[in-house]
């Protein structure tokens, strides 16, 4: 019988493979091999609406109907994607700043005629060239120079998982094994 975990994940990755995404934005997650193609997309998508509401906000405060309704189903989609990641056991780190944004544009959000964007709307600051998605599994932070090391996954048992990194300050590899969460 088929593991409903996989199958929940295969049909999640599936759905993103054959959507265009641009180059910018995959490049930022290359590290994430499984669902690198799937943060790029979101990315792509949610700094598309960002710009587009800021700069609404600051002329004619109007949100076209189209781009409101596009806008509704992306942050429904963005939802159950990370729903699913989760029941998975997924463990995504979503940027608060593009978190606090979506929360905020989406109780003025339409449906219909477009969307009154609210007088004093603060815009989103826009972030281009880091990932707005990450995963604490796949990253560690050094504490001597206050930066991150990419983890590199060399093996997997029942238990935990084995990743290994590069530490700069000596130039020497690294292993870490981590439990899993079951």
């Amino acid at each position: 019988m088929a593991d409903p975990v996989e199958l929940m994940l295969n049909d999640l990755t599936q759905k993103y493979e054959e959507e265009s995404v641009s180059e910018a934005f995959l490049r930022l997650y290359t590290e994430d091999e499984k669902f690198g193609r799937i943060f790029a997309k979101l990315h792509e998508q949610l700094n598309e609406h960002f710009i587009a509401i800021n700069d609404r906000a600051r002329s004619s405060r109007h949100y076209w109907a189209a781009n409101s309704r596009e806008f509704i189903a992306l942050i429904d989609e963005l939802n159950e994607t990370m729903s699913t990641l989760r029941r998975a056991g997924v463990d995504v780190t979503f940027a608060k700043s593009y978190e606090t944004g979506v929360r905020r544009c989406k109780p003025w959000l339409s449906m219909t005629y477009g969307s009154e964007v609210p007088e004093g709307f603060r815009s989103v600051e826009i972030i281009r060239y880091e990932p707005v998605f990450t995963r604490p599994e796949t990253m560690i932070m050094l504490k001597k120079q206050s930066m991150t090391a990419k983890l590199q996954k060399v093996g997997e048992g029942s238990y935990a998982k084995v990743f290994s990194f590069i530490d700069p300050d000596y130039g020497i590899k690294f292993a870490l094994k981590c439990a899993k969460k079951t």
